[in-house]
């Protein structure tokens, strides 16, 4: 019913515009915002965003680099194969008093639609370069650090980017390769600036896993295909997975490349909303060689389950029910 009804809320918001002038708009018609709000729901593995519905409205700095994305955009002239399911809607009120909404990609293609038109938002950094853009460039002004932006200490502000971050993308034994890049690439300047800053304080729990170096694998590397295979192999011959409990699991790898000459795998196997029991793998990327492995308790180590070490269960250990 809430979906319904923010459904409902944001199709009449377009009406304004739909009414007279779809075929007229152009991207340099929000070029000046007074106000926008997104509702949208986090990803997910699935083929459509579940979960519930989060609506966020932003009228404060970030409208600045939200209204360049949006008005330099390209019309596209053949509709893009990225998928449009409806729950993803950017609510936009001009200077000029205009509203007008407009539908974003379910996906991480950076296109806009409104009716049956498509649009490109490029940043100029990208022109005539083959690198492709995420979304999370428009994503990202919405979706999380917003308890963060409030908070006056520090260390706190870090505990609450991780927690808003955790509610766009989800639990990191669910992230995939590239939102642990991401990960890394946006905490550990934090996490640097605050030791830095703070050399002799106590910092956050998280810091140890902000300061890995998430990556992709590189020339010379197991793919993760490849270290997901040893990681079956080890699961199924020495910690008795059999092949019904094989069928419910899902593979999920975290590339570190701290030591840049020996970088590692780290694979588990996760079944759906259940950690315990879960078959965990270290695998060094250029050998094969399985450097530490067991099966998740009940309770993990965040930190210790997604940094580079060979004794990940002797933190689990140490939590207490």
């Amino acid at each position: 019913m809430k979906r319904l009804m923010a459904a409902i809320l944001m199709l009449a918001l377009v009406l304004p515009l739909a009414a007279g002038a779809e075929s007229a708009f152009s991207p340099g018609m929000v070029a000046a915002l007074e106000s926008a709000t997104l509702v949208w729901q986090p990803h997910s593995d699935s083929p459509r965003p579940q979960g519930k519905a989060i609506t966020t409205t932003i009228q404060d700095d970030r409208l600045i680099p939200l209204s360049k994305l949006l008005s330099e955009a390209t019309e596209m002239e053949v509709g893009p194969g990225c998928p449009f399911y409806g729950e993803a809607l950017l609510s936009l009120e001009t200077a000029d008093g205009q509203q007008i909404t407009l539908e974003l990609a379910a996906d991480d293609c950076t296109v806009y639609k409104l009716g049956e038109r498509y649009f490109y938002y490029l940043p100029p950094e990208f022109l005539g370069k083959p690198e492709r853009p995420h979304n999370h460039l428009l994503f990202d002004l919405f979706t999380w650090q917003e308890r963060a932006r409030l908070a006056n200490d520090e260390k706190r502000k870090v505990d609450l980017m991780y927690e808003d971050w955790c509610t766009a993308n989800g639990k990191p034994w669910e992230w995939q390769l590239g939102t642990w890049q991401r990960f890394g690439e946006i905490f550990g300047p934090v996490a640097k600036a605050y030791i830095e800053k703070h050399p002799d304080a106590e910092g956050s729990w998280l810091f140890p896993m902000m300061q890995q170096k998430y990556a992709r694998p590189g020339k010379g590397d197991l793919s993760l295909e490849e270290a997901t295979r040893i990681a079956w192999d080890a699961a199924k011959g020495q910690l008795g997975m059999s092949q019904e409990e094989g069928i419910m699991r899902i593979p999920y790898g975290v590339f570190i490349a701290n030591n840049k000459d020996r970088p590692v795998w780290k694979i588990h196997l996760y079944e759906w909303q259940k950690i315990a029991g879960t078959p965990y793998f270290q695998i060094d990327a250029r050998s094969g060689e399985i450097q530490d492995m067991g099966r998740w308790p009940e309770q993990i180590d965040i930190v210790a389950a997604f940094s580079e070490g060979r004794d990940q269960m002797a933190k689990h250990t140490r939590i207490k029910p």
